[in-house]
């Protein structure tokens, strides 16, 4: 009996084993069916020579190493184990190619492309390194990208290997790595191998993405193998100019023939790819100035060496009198404890705000959609009347204020207690910061796409700074002000996030100066230090000169990566405060499905603990399609009722929300695929085609519905300060303003008969739930009463259900003589439905009444106060001074 043949006799009450879809020296690999969980996986079969010398509890056990990893860019170990003999471990099935596939078809990839890869590899290897795992064959065919992102296979395995097997290894004929990317260690056989062997082949991976050969060829293993043992790899900027000289110096340190040359650790690799290099200065001076030519004499007479050096001088005397951050003096972490009514959730866009002396911070809360205020000497936080909806907060210089974005206003209260007043319109939510001489800065708000200023106390709103299109310029944001009030430091927005960088302007005059940094959001100028993120979730720190438009230092890691989601432009779970008091969260806020019946009872909808994000039913009610988010990319993902099964639909594209074609065969959805086309997207529902792009926004649509003869979409965007509702006909979409009143309008639904569309809108003053009359909105009936937001019609058309607070609302509705609300019914409370945001329901009806609704999986995130952060920093500043 065959080896496969014996494996699927063996597994059949497990897996249902497809095909074979790769071999290689150690295993063959097999696409099967897990049974159990109803997913496609990749099944390997370690070859049975190998498996022969191999003791089956002792690889088992090594195994069990690789399954504790828990990393973004590892593929996990699912599961393990014996049959019959044959041993085999078990992976998630990555749709995508791997990084193999894609180096036969281009060759080499962008610079930024293959740093930004490797840099992901690198994390990713840190991580395994520090609980003690090392990859050992790390190589372009163990790279798959997935949705573009780097996932490492088969971490671990031929460590498990090499420890179960000891000197019988040798007996298979089997060489645990690949000449190419071997270290020179692994080539001589040494039998200590630590994790500065897999920095050496990520090293040679990297140099193939930027110069499409590995740094050492040969005919033969034997040859490549005496090359790398005895040349070093050619200069890659001798054959690519456009590679950065710190890359360079980079790849060739990670390159180094003996173990203690490289660097230490991946994270410093990670770093030196991105030009902070920290305890490896000397030797990136010496690459970059070290030439035979460049005597001693000749770097005296050479400026940019005296520069250094000068700088050098002065980093010394400023460390020597500079007064050190207390020993003693203790930095404090606590988690921000709640109880259920008053726990804090996800908001946009960051996880909330402390004040600038650490004393106070305030937070959005799932239970009233409001925010909440804790000081930390109390134990009980204090609701902020009227702030439903509240997002971007911050504090006045002084802390007794606070300002935040709620239904298209600027708005600040006092945290006394007193009602809020609005400062200025628009609700963006593209930053903002309260400065010292009494003004609140925002960036980009609708038409302007620039940098705004308002006073404090209300009045016209002023763009003093505007992007240069010729640049490929497109929005400002995250502007942050200097401690005097009169710079700021902001992104530069040019379509993603790895092009996004900084800059400083002064608010009086607008003179601005680029500072040659690439992060994503500045958080805060401390003194003269700047503390940004990075597109990886970094968070740097960089000393500015006296003007603050120029850099006197490197950039210094100076805390453990943040949470930036891939699908907006610098949203990150952080917020540090003029005093350096910070605040981050943990853990993501997840939801499970539930059904929710009229009696008020609740059961399950789904196992899967998810973001789940607008979950919206099939006309035959048997599938649900819902916006998931993973590692910050929204996809759609089918779940089938009867089966219990979730497969993920889209891939490519981030999206927004779902919207069902009449008959079931299609969905449509708002989305931004890699190539930065916004818009409205349609796809199958049985996955055979990929999104097809339907209308060119050229901005995002939060929110999509579709008319039941489907030739009709509205669609919800921003536009001029404000949330609209267009109109585009799926013959000729070109999206026009569907009503122009005043205020926003959100939540759009069609009636079954489409002669009636639902929206909620705040045009009265607050979030109510209306009816206009389709396609001319000429008559207007409010259906709710003392507020309402998510909106569903009953799949017969003659009520409709909307969500005020926590509790669920039948209206319902007569047509004669005129269309009007005869009765108004509560028919769930606290039903605890996760919203974060109104711009479209988080719920869905079925034709028996019952409600199908994301609910809030409690225990997740969690906010993280950090009152006195600014001595950290300052002691990681200090000691990045002297290596």
């Amino acid at each position: 009996m065959d080896a496969l043949k014996q494996l699927q006799e063996s597994l059949a009450e497990r897996y249902d084993i497809k095909r074979e879809i790769g071999a290689g020296g150690m295993a063959t690999v097999y696409l099967a069916q897990d049974l159990r969980h109803d997913r496609p996986v990749a099944l390997k079969l370690l070859n049975p020579e190998l498996a022969a010398v191999l003791g089956v509890e002792r690889f088992l056990s090594e195994i069990r190493v690789t399954a504790n990893l828990q990393h973004p860019n590892l593929l996990p170990l699912f599961d393990s184990g014996a049959a019959d003999g044959l041993l085999y471990y078990v992976m998630p099935f990555v749709e995508g190619e791997s990084l193999r596939h894609r180096l036969d078809r281009e060759k080499q990839l962008p610079v930024d492309e293959a740093i930004r890869i490797a840099v992901a590899i690198a994390n990713a290897l840190d991580y395994a390194h520090s609980h003690g795992v090392i990859h050992r064959d790390l190589k372009p065919e163990n790279i798959l990208l997935q949705a573009n992102q780097p996932v490492i296979a088969d971490f671990g395995i031929a460590l498990a290997v090499s420890n179960a097997g000891g000197s019988r290894i040798t007996q298979t004929g089997l060489s645990l790595g690949t000449p190419q990317y071997m270290s020179p260690e692994q080539a001589t056989g040494d039998r200590v191998i630590d994790g500065r062997s897999d920095i050496y082949s990520l090293g040679a991976l990297t140099y193939e993405m930027l110069t499409a050969e590995p740094p050492h060829t040969g005919s033969t293993s034997q040859a490549i193998i005496a090359r790398m043992l005895t040349e070093k790899p050619r200069s890659m900027r001798a054959t690519r100019s456009s590679i950065p000289e710190y890359v360079e110096f980079a790849v060739q340190h990670a390159l180094e023939k003996l173990p203690a040359d490289r660097f230490s650790t991946a994270g410093q690799f990670a770093e030196a790819l991105r030009g902070h290099v920290t305890g490896t200065t000397t030797g990136l001076h010496q690459f970059a100035f070290g030439s035979a030519r460049n005597t001693w004499r000749a770097r005296l007479q050479d400026p940019v060496v005296m520069g250094s050096a000068a700088l050098a001088v002065g980093a010394i005397l400023f460390a020597a009198f500079r007064k050190p951050p207390a020993a003693t003096e203790r930095v404090t972490r606590f988690v921000v404890a709640t109880t259920d009514s008053t726990r804090a959730g996800l908001t946009y866009p960051w996880p909330g705000a402390i004040s600038p002396d650490g004393s106070t911070v305030v937070y959005w809360n799932t239970r009233t959609a409001g925010l909440m205020a804790l000081r930390t000497d109390e134990v009980d936080p204090r609701p902020i009347p009227n702030s439903s909806g509240a997002s971007q907060v911050i504090f006045s210089p002084d802390g007794q204020w606070i300002a935040y974005e709620s239904n298209g206003k600027l708005r600040k209260s006092k945290l006394d207690g007193s009602s809020p007043s609005v400062v200025a319109n628009g609700s963006s939510d593209n930053g903002a910061d309260w400065t010292s001489r009494g003004e609140i800065v925002r960036g980009s708000q609708g038409a302007s796409h620039g940098l705004q200023r308002v006073s404090e106390n209300g009045g016209e709103e002023v763009a003093f700074l505007r992007p240069d299109t010729s640049k490929g310029e497109q929005d400002y944001l995250w502007p942050i002000a200097s401690p005097d009030g009169k710079r700021v430091v902001f992104a530069i927005w040019k379509g993603s996030l790895a092009s996004t960088t900084l800059a400083s302007t002064s608010i009086d005059d607008a003179q601005t100066r680029p500072l040659g940094l690439r992060g994503i959001r500045p958080l805060a100028i401390l003194d003269r230090t700047l503390v940004y993120v990075q597109d990886d979730g970094s968070v740097m720190a960089v000393k500015l000169n006296r003007s603050l438009d120029k850099l006197e230092s490197v950039p210094v890691t100076v805390l453990e990566q943040v949470e930036v989601p891939a699908n907006v432009n610098g949203n990150s779970e952080i917020f540090i405060s003029r005093g350096g008091a910070l605040l981050s969260s943990r853990g993501r806020r997840t939801s499970r499905l539930a059904w929710f019946s009229p009696d008020g009872s609740s059961s399950p909808a789904s196992s899967e603990v998810r973001a789940w994000g607008a979950p919206r039913l099939s006309p035959d009610e048997k599938t649900v399609a819902a916006a998931i988010s993973d590692q910050g990319m929204y996809s759609i993902w089918l779940y089938d009722i009867v089966t219990r099964t979730l497969s993920k639909l889209t891939s490519s594209i981030t999206v927004t929300t779902p919207a069902w074609s009449a008959d079931g065969q299609r969905l449509y959805f708002g989305g931004v695929a890699t190539d930065m086309n916004f818009g409205v997207y349609v796809q199958n529902t049985d996955g055979a085609s990929e999104p097809r792009l339907l209308v060119n926004t050229g901005k995002l649509v939060a929110g999509v519905a579709v008319s039941p003869d489907e030739k009709t979409m509205l669609l919800t965007m921003f536009s001029e300060n404000a949330w609209k509702l267009f109109v585009a006909d799926v013959a000729d979409p070109k999206p026009k303003l569907f009503l122009n009143a005043r205020g926003n309008e959100w939540t759009s639904s069609f009636s079954p008969d489409g002669k009636w569309v639902a929206m909620t809108s705040d045009e009265g003053g607050r979030d109510e739930v209306y009816i206009r009359s389709f396609p001319i909105p000429s008559a207007r009936i409010q259906i709710s009463a003392g507020g309402g937001e998510d909106l569903t019609w009953s799949k017969d058309g003659n009520s409709l259900y909307y969500t005020a607070g926590t509790s669920l609302v039948k209206a319902t509705i007569t047509r004669s003589p005129a269309m009007r609300v005869v009765a108004r019914d509560t028919v769930i409370r606290a039903m605890n439905i996760v919203s974060t945001s109104a711009l479209v329901s988080q719920f869905d009806i079925t034709r028996s009444g019952k409600v199908l609704a994301r609910v809030s999986e409690t225990g997740d995130y969690q906010l993280i106060a950090v009152p006195n952060w600014k001595v950290e920093l300052e002691r990681k500043l200090a000691a990045a001074s002297r290596h």
